[in-house]
Order: C-alpha cells, then structure tokens, then sequence
C-alpha cells in the first residue's frame, strides 16, 4: 500500500530486456522501497546489480529494449508506468531530475554551456531571453562557477570535469524538482573534487526540499550521505534499512562481504571475502 506521506513508492517492479534470441532477461526483479519527502536514499551493490536500471525505469529511460513488466512506480501520487511519453517527459525536470554519471558524455560538444543550460530552464516555462540569461547566470553561481556570464559561451571542453559535473547540477535542479537521482554521479571525479559535488548536492537539494537517490558502489559515500541504504545484487533487493543500521549491523551475507571488500586504513590489511553466485533471502528493516 502506498502512504499518504510517501512522495516515492516503488512496489514490485520487475524489468526484462529483450535477447538477441528472443528470449527476455530479467534484470530488476520483486524490487520496492518508498521514499518520504526530503529523504535521502543511497542504493549501493556490485556492477550489474541493476542500481542504474532501477532508476531508469523511474525516469521513463530505459534502454530500447528494456521494459517495466509489472509493479508499480508512484511519484507523488501519480503512476508513473501508466502515463504515455508525453506526459513522462514533462515530469522529467520539472518533478524529477537526474545527475548522470559522464558528464562529458552526457552534454552535447558543438553547443555550448549557455544554450545547455537554456534548454534545461526552457523546458518547462516560458521565458524571455533576458529572463533564460539571468536565470542561467545565476544557477551557473549557485553551483559555483565564477565569471558565469562569461561561461555561457564556453563549450563543455573548455570546463574541468568537476566543472561540467557541476554544469549538470545546475541543470538537474534547474525547476526545483521534488526527487533527485544522483547515478553515479561522482565517479569520474577526483577524492577533493568528489566531495565538492556532493556537499553541493547536499545544499542545493536540502535548500530546495529535494529527496534524493543515491546511486553508488562506494559505501563510503552511503555511510555519509543517505539517510537509508538499499542494497542490490542481481536485480534484487537484499537487504535495506537505516545507513548506520545497515552498514554497521549487517544482516545480509552479501552486505557484509560488500564491506568486507571495501578498503579500510585504520585495520591491517586482509585477503577479500569471494562473492560467489549463491542467493540469498532478502532482509528489509
């Protein structure tokens, strides 16, 4: 049942991706979880686990031949999976933005960062050039660029990789929406950088009352950032529940073998636990 106060709520989804042969391959299995407004969710795993397809198919992005098969995906009490691309669109940035992770695959290289960011503040209101300038000047020194009327005419080339991710940002939270998927979005990034990014993140999105989707393999990440963890591998869900319950207190065998493998400097150094391919139940706090 979805709750009067959730402004996410995810039940059941399951995505199959067409073969080659014409078989369909699961790749998102039984997953749900709900999301209260202004919570801040991190969803960890393994490559492949299907963290970034779980947030594709919330955003109506999902490859060609990928699609929802059943479940449901309720976005501020609208069913997401039920509306026609039209209407998905509009709510893309408008309700819900996306940070990707590759920002210099992700912003077009013959236009520049003023048109880039004009698209985003145009998409969803009418406005004046004078009007989309300030704006874009504005959201540019929000994520702090200097020299932002400058900037406008720059190409995405001319920026550093911690500069276009934070172009992206801008970009993202340019109407104010309600959810924010972060995939992966510092992983290009170097340590210091990374860490500007995300306390951008966490301002802006905390000044604008935005919930957020952490997708990330770094579990440090999650232990600082969210205030819950999910934790995927297969497509499913294993385990999931408070940050410092879930990362601290462990239940699911994977989990623990996830922290195991990840490196520690305040302990001798140790062989890495085998993650094999056995399954295990699902464990939800």
């Amino acid at each position: 049942m979805t709750s009067t106060t959730d402004l996410l709520h995810v039940e059941d989804l399951r995505v199959d991706i067409a073969t080659a042969k014409g078989g369909l391959r699961t790749v998102v299995d039984d997953v749900a979880f709900s999301l209260a407004p202004g919570e801040r969710m991190a969803i960890v795993g393994e490559s492949g686990s299907g963290k970034s397809m779980t947030a594709a198919a919330i955003l109506g992005l999902l490859p060609a031949r990928a699609r929802v098969s059943s479940g449901r995906i309720v976005l501020d009490g609208t069913e997401l999976t039920a509306l026609p691309p039209r209407q998905m669109r509009d709510w893309r940035g408008s309700v819900m933005g996306l940070i990707p992770q590759d920002p210099m695959a992700s912003l077009n290289p013959v236009h520049t960062i003023g048109w880039q960011i004009a698209e985003a503040v145009t998409a969803h209101e009418a406005m004046t050039r004078r009007e989309v300038k300030t704006r874009s000047c504005d959201l540019l020194e929000r994520v702090g660029i200097t020299n932002a009327a400058s900037r406008l005419s720059a190409f995405p080339h001319e920026f550093s990789g911690g500069m276009r991710q934070r172009v992206l940002i801008a970009m993202a939270l340019a109407q104010r929406p309600r959810l924010l998927i972060a995939d992966e979005a510092t992983t290009a990034l170097d340590v210091t950088i990374q860490a500007q990014v995300l306390d951008l993140i966490d301002h802006l999105t905390s000044e604008a009352g935005s919930a957020v989707i952490l997708i990330t393999h770094d579990l440090s990440i999650a232990a600082g950032r969210s205030d819950t963890v999910t934790v995927m591998r297969t497509g499913r869900i294993v385990e999931s529940g408070p940050a410092e319950v879930v990362l601290h207190e462990p239940r699911a065998a994977y989990t623990q073998m996830l922290l195991a493998a990840s490196p520690r400097f305040d302990r001798p150094r140790k062989s890495l636990f085998p993650i094999d391919g056995s399954t295990e139940k699902a464990s939800v706090r």
